[in-house]
């Protein structure tokens, strides 16, 4: 009997010790999850920041970890709200020549009745932008020749997508004028899809003030080889205050014949391949690209993604294009997707796309759409996405050797956008816009640009939301520039922003730098991260001014992380966010409210911080 009583006081202590045990520690879990939350940071964010420390500290466990609390649904994602968002307006587009880009192509005017260029930066003493009071669609050339016919101020005529054949010797004549408040616009619904072909002789003829005409792509239909067909605008003496923007021309030797009745008509952000733009120096120009006869000559080749090619079109096969050009040649791409890939073998080939001509899915020798292996190539206003290799640096571009230009292209959703190699070279990339490089799979980096060597600027573009810990742009060159710029995370799990793990100089001005709180690094830039001993590099410095730096991170972080440099020089600049390395010289803002940006993930303005728009 004392036995039983024995064993069965031992199991209550038992029992008893055990619910106490259970007790505290849930009463301790229950108030230790209270007081995160109420810190404004729940265990599945304290988890998130603790996954990206060890990924600093050990590459790729923070990526198990964050896969294991979160893929397999233990803990839930803090960042649901975060998913890919680029739908709202992005920044002023500032490239050269006709380009898809272009956001706003609106007519505006000074306050004196003459238009203003996209490239003027006047916020100030405008009148409103103008604004239609009807809209005309129109889908075939006898519409058109119809709404011309009837237009009245404040009209626009919108061409729906596709192409508009002039029949040769048709003369179509504007029958009215607008003003200033109530311009006459003809654009394209999209300039990357509306084409109107000039047979010989059709023209359109502006015989009154205040036209805009803009957005559109214009041919010459005429037979491959023949002369030119002939101008395609003109105007008469009593028209004025006219606009011709956004517009690709090729097959003219003259874009616009005649002189305006003012000096204030305005050819802006156009492109004419081999002729020029006008004859008039009464036209103001702004943001235009000319290639010239004398720079085509007999070495042009007109390639169309269609079989059968029209007679605007000399080639379907973008190899065979370039062999048939040569050293000194150039290609013209008209609008269309290409699933071809191809390797440049000739010096100074230019390669330009009329606005919505797309390389897409094809690779060449294991690397790229396009594999650079001669010198002083010129890619211009070209778009590519879809490029992946078993290597997972598959590039839209991919330099082997050799100086390069790349102007107004746009790359996307590639594992890399720009890779080059070890062998040196001038790199130059202008107005173009690079997004969405990943691997898609873990482990995996994508970077949207990576160049390995050389000499490096980065120029009016725009480098965005990198994929899987890779960075929006990586250089090893000797000398980096960054100037006028865009880099920004937005939502992706990207790296460092900006990254120079191999020293040398680095220069940043005028350029808006983002990082994004799903960045897997608390560095929004790095540099000579990487060197051992002494850097390669003879200068090894850091400039950086009149720049914006916003972090949308949750912890505080390092704005420049700089190792192994012998000058920093970081000053006039704005930063908005938590940051751990202040310096003098500079203004500081602690969130986007505070610096008067728009809320995240709005990508901030490149006039920079106070603006809230």
């Amino acid at each position: 009997m004392m036995a039983t009583m024995k064993k069965i006081l031992k199991r209550l202590i038992y029992g008893y010790v055990v619910f106490v045990f259970l007790a505290f520690h849930a009463a301790a879990f229950a108030y230790g999850y209270s007081w995160l939350s109420s810190l404004s940071k729940p265990l599945n964010v304290m988890a998130l920041d603790f996954s990206y420390k060890l990924d600093n500290r050990f590459s790729g466990a923070g990526g198990a970890m964050r896969a294991a609390l979160f893929s397999t649904g233990l803990l839930q994602d803090p960042t649901p709200f975060l998913r890919e968002n680029l739908s709202f307006d992005l920044p002023r587009w500032r490239g050269t020549g006709a380009n898809a880009l272009r956001r706003d192509t609106a007519p505006r005017y000074g306050l004196r009745g003459d238009p203003i260029a996209l490239d003027d930066d006047n916020r100030f003493g405008l009148t409103p932008r103008a604004v239609t009071t009807k809209t005309v669609k129109v889908g075939s050339a006898a519409e058109l020749a119809q709404a011309l016919a009837q237009a009245r101020a404040g009209q626009e005529i919108v061409l729906a997508p596709g192409v508009y054949h002039l029949a040769p010797g048709t003369k179509l004549d504007t029958a009215a004028g607008g003003d200033a408040k109530s311009p006459i616009v003809l654009r394209g619904e999209t300039v990357s899809g509306t084409v109107l072909e000039f047979g010989a002789d059709a023209q359109i003829r502006i015989n009154h003030s205040h036209w805009v005409m803009s957005d559109l792509i214009l041919r010459g239909a005429c037979v491959v080889g023949k002369p030119p067909c002939g101008v395609p605008l003109v105007v008469s003496a009593g028209a004025s205050a006219l606009t011709l923007r956004n517009l690709f021309a090729s097959g003219f030797d003259l874009l616009v014949q005649g002189q305006p009745g003012d000096r204030n008509s305005l050819i802006d952000g156009s492109t004419l391949v081999g002729g020029a733009l006008t004859d008039s120096p009464a036209w103001r120009q702004a943001l235009n690209k000319e290639i010239s006869k004398a720079e085509t000559g007999q070495k042009l080749v007109v390639v169309c993604p269609e079989k059968g090619p029209p007679p605007t079109c000399g080639q379907t096969n973008l190899y065979r294009a370039l062999q048939a050009v040569g050293a000194g040649g150039v290609v013209l791409l008209q609008t269309g997707v290409y699933n071809q890939a191809v390797a440049i073998t000739e010096a100074d080939v230019t390669l330009i796309a009329e606005p919505g001509a797309h390389l897409q899915g094809k690779f060449t020798d294991g690397k790229g759409a396009l594999v650079l292996k001669a010198n002083r190539a010129v890619i211009d206003g070209l778009e590519c996405s879809q490029i992946r290799v078993g290597s997972g640096n598959g590039a839209c571009v991919r330099q082997d050797r050799g100086d390069f230009i790349l102007r107004g292209v746009h790359f996307h959703h590639n594992q890399m956008a720009v890779l080059t190699g070890q062998l040196g070279g001038t790199v130059l990339i202008e107005d173009s816009y690079f997004h969405h490089s990943g691997n898609f799979k873990w482990g995996a980096l994508g970077h949207n640009v990576y160049v390995n060597s050389g000499d490096f600027t980065f120029r009016r573009s725009w480098t965005i939301r990198a994929g899987l810990e890779g960075h929006e742009l990586k250089s090893r060159a000797k000398v980096t520039r960054i100037e006028d710029s865009l880099l920004a995370t937005v939502d992706a799990v990207d790296s460092r922003t900006i990254d120079l793990p191999n020293a040398g100089e680095l220069i940043i001005e005028n350029s808006v730098i983002h990082e994004g709180p799903r960045s897997a690094n608390w560095d929004v830039i790095g540099y000579g991260l990487e060197v051992k001993g002494e850097s390669k590099y003879e200068v090894n410095r850091v400039t950086m001014r009149n720049n914006t730096i916003v972090s949308d991170a949750f912890n505080a972080v390092n704005v420049l992380n700089a190792r192994n440099t012998d000058d920093v020089t970081f000053a006039d600049n704005v930063v908005v966010g938590k940051v751990k390395d202040q310096r003098r010289g500079n203004t500081y803002y602690d969130d986007r409210a505070a610096a008067g940006l728009p809320a995240y993930p709005q990508l901030v303005p490149l006039h920079g911080v106070g603006t809230g728009q």
